[in-house]
């Protein structure tokens, strides 16, 4: 295992039992989803109706979904204003590849092994 390359084998075997364990309640909770297929509801949208009952008594906020929606483009114009203000609209990009962080990673490290491992699978990592 990859992810266990710098412990001990005491630890090893913990972790590899801790997988083993989680795995098998995945697949326990798959297979109990899957037998209760036959009695659960179709698909029903939640409708304004509801999503403002569940905003309130849930959420427990003071807001409708029209506000929630004011509120949402509200801050998406805030956000895009302060990128306007950068002097590289790059800076503002999600991309973890732009980070120079990881390139300052000593060899070794546990996220220079967890990398590696999702390289060797076929997932982009920066």
């Amino acid at each position: 295992m990859t992810l266990g390359a710098d412990l001990s084998p005491a630890e090893k075997q913990a972790l590899v039992e801790a997988r083993d364990a989680a795995l098998a309640a995945l697949h326990s909770y798959a297979a109990w989803l899957e037998e209760r297929i036959p009695w659960m509801g179709a698909f029903v949208p939640m409708g304004r109706a509801n999503y403002d009952l569940y905003v309130r008594r849930v959420h427990l906020l003071p807001f409708d979904a029209e506000q929630i929606e004011m509120l949402g483009q509200a801050e998406l114009n805030r956000y895009r204003g302060l990128e306007a203000l950068l002097s590289d609209p790059s800076l503002a990009s999600p991309d973890p590849a732009r980070s120079t962080y990881s390139s300052q990673l000593a060899p070794g490290t546990p996220r220079v092994a967890c990398r590696a491992a999702f390289s060797s699978a076929g997932v982009r990592t920066a």
